[in-house]
């Protein structure tokens, strides 16, 4: 993924932003593996499918997912315009653990 560093950035330049970036990277995937050559939604191995991930099936019609994106738990990543926008597009945000015993272990040593 493309990255431009930044102290902090609000939503509305944040959004924008990604939503570029991922249309962008979504369009490299669409012209190397095109939605009408993929295979119907259950023949796909469990990792592509939205089931896997969503742990219920979607109650939408969702397009293929394309994309797992990795994202910290900040509250402007949980907005409904924004996530929206993901899976209208195939792309499954994924929210880092706000807390667990096992995130600062180095912390301890």
């Amino acid at each position: 993924m493309r990255a431009k560093g930044v102290l902090s950035a609000p939503n509305v330049i944040l959004h924008p932003w990604l939503k570029e970036q991922l249309s962008e990277v979504l369009a490299e995937i669409e012209k190397k593996h095109p939605r009408a050559e993929l295979p119907p939604e259950a023949e796909r191995p469990a990792c592509a499918r939205w089931e896997t991930w969503l742990g219920h099936p979607p109650r939408n019609p969702e397009p293929p997912l394309r994309i797992v994106l990795v994202l910290d738990n900040l509250a402007g990543h949980l907005s409904y315009d924004l996530v929206r926008w993901l899976f209208d597009h195939g792309v499954m945000p994924l929210y880092t653990p706000i807390g667990g015993s096992w995130l600062n272990m180095a912390e301890s040593v």
